[in-house]
């Protein structure tokens, strides 16, 4: 467990989050999803989904606690070969599709947004996929989230495509070689 302070000295720790935690990351999830005044912004992951990454199977997940209070968090995928690989939307070579990684939900509590979270994921969740070896890092962005397009071309992905997706809503497909 990393303990951070933030810019507005609020008290952090950060750690990657395990199965135990798959209720407060519904929780968080659910209460953020709610909070929307505009729920095409942000399509909430499924629980079989969540699990998967709970487990190591198909990416990490990291999460920002404060009081043990889990505020934020952030999940990386692989999808390997599988068909919601979005480097198939990109165009990548059927070789290159292995070494895709996704940068899946950000989810930062209502009440501690602006602490700089989803930078902080994003530098971690960056720093997890170089590590592993993975060259493409992608994610899809509701063209209307202006705050997460800032903070993604804050560490350099660029939009490389706008399609329809998860059952209707315009998403940016957006890109960084990591590499």
């Amino acid at each position: 467990m990393e303990k951070l302070t933030t810019k507005k000295g609020l008290r952090v720790a950060l750690r990657i989050l395990r199965k135990p935690d798959l209720q407060a990351i519904l929780d968080l999830q659910d209460f953020v999803c709610e909070s929307l005044p505009d729920k095409t912004l942000l399509i909430p992951a499924s629980e079989q989904f969540l699990s998967n990454h709970l487990e190591v199977k198909q990416g990490a997940v990291y999460g920002i606690f404060h009081k043990n209070e889990l505020i934020a968090y952030s999940i990386l995928h692989f999808p390997g070969n599988d068909e919601d690989n979005l480097g198939v939307d990109i165009g990548l070579s059927k070789d290159e599709l292995n070494k895709v990684a996704h940068l899946e939900i950000q989810m930062v509590h209502p009440d501690f947004r602006g602490n700089n979270f989803q930078n902080i994921l994003n530098d971690v969740m960056l720093k997890e996929a170089k590590e592993k070896g993975y060259l493409h890092l992608l994610c899809t962005v509701s063209p209307d989230n202006i705050v997460s397009h800032k903070n993604l071309e804050k560490i350099g992905m660029i939009v490389m495509k706008t399609k329809f997706k998860y059952g209707g809503n315009k998403r940016d497909i957006m890109y960084m070689r990591l590499k």
